[in-house]
């Protein structure tokens, strides 16, 4: 099972909309897949339950907080919300994950863990939707996946944060001498105005083999769907359809085809340290290889 985990630190850029809108497009191509909502808020959960119907722990009421301290198997918790989809939820208990986390024994592996004791044959893709301020939950997320998708919505701070927290991720990864996931950046909410296709056009040189070909255009649509927490699999958009359709086309092809030699990586100045929530971090500037893997 391939696990890809949507990874930001800043609010807005469709973190939420593009993990249900891949894992609804992923199913609805055949592709068994499972989402996993590891964000405390259980926005994506919300989607396809109501609040009260959130996990509690209780009999036959299992989540994600479950199977990372109860020991509770994955595919137990998982439950069936469309055809070739499963949710393995979220709830409020999600919240105080990272204390809970402290108290556990190599407590930056649970998640890893957890879906490697998921059978074979179970699913062919996970799709983990993260928290947007990086602590023990992203961390368990990142050392679990084997790809990563970093949403930018087209502005300049998406971009600098972007930066910035691939940056941690390549540091966190020397730090535990394991090879960084393959990752993509996936530009969203694009229009066609002079300071989209600056951010565009920096992204490209910045990752120029780790860019989606693919734009998610921005729509109006989005905040009607959110509001009314349907998917785009649940209502006709066919902005976004036709967008994350093409995502979904570039993720198998990225997955199946042989990870290629990577010429040597450019390098960018990134500054180091924890990124921050919705502003670029404070730290000292040094030089950091921000495309490392194959696209």
């Amino acid at each position: 099972m391939r696990v890809l985990s949507v990874l930001s630190s800043k609010g807005g850029v469709g973190k939420t909309v593009t993990s249900l809108s891949l894992a609804v497009t992923l199913a609805a191509q055949g592709c068994k897949t499972l989402l996993v909502d590891a964000d405390g808020s259980a926005t994506a959960s919300s989607f396809f339950r109501s609040f009260d119907e959130l996990p509690d722990g209780s009999d036959g009421c299992c989540g994600i907080y479950d199977v990372l301290f109860h020991e509770c198997r994955a595919v137990d918790a998982a439950r069936e919300v469309r055809l070739n989809l499963a949710l393995l939820a979220s709830d409020p208990r999600m919240m105080k994950v990272d204390a809970a986390l402290l108290r556990q024994p190599a407590a930056d592996l649970l998640l890893a863990r957890a879906l490697r004791n998921v059978a074979a044959g179970e699913f062919e893709y996970a799709i983990v939707d993260t928290p947007g301020v990086w602590g023990g939950m992203v961390q368990n997320a990142v050392l679990a996946s084997s790809h990563l998708i970093v949403p930018v919505n087209s502005e300049q701070m998406a971009y600098d944060i972007a930066v910035d927290t691939l940056s941690y991720v390549l540091n966190q990864m020397d730090a535990y001498e394991r090879p960084c996931p393959q990752f993509r950046v996936l530009l969203t909410a694009y229009r066609e105005t002079n300071a989209c296709r600056d951010i565009a056009e920096l992204a490209l040189q910045t990752w120029p083999q780790n860019l989606f070909e693919t734009r998610v255009r921005f729509t109006e649509e989005v905040k009607r769907l959110s509001a009314d927490r349907k998917t785009i699999g649940d209502r006709k958009s066919a902005t976004l359809r036709e967008d994350y359709n093409n995502t979904a086309k570039e993720i198998i092809s990225w997955l199946t085809t042989p990870t290629a030699q990577t010429r040597k990586p450019r390098r960018v100045a990134v500054k180091t340290g924890k990124p921050k929530t919705g502003k670029p971090k404070t730290g000292k500037t040094r030089t950091k290889a921000i495309g490392v893997t194959a696209a």
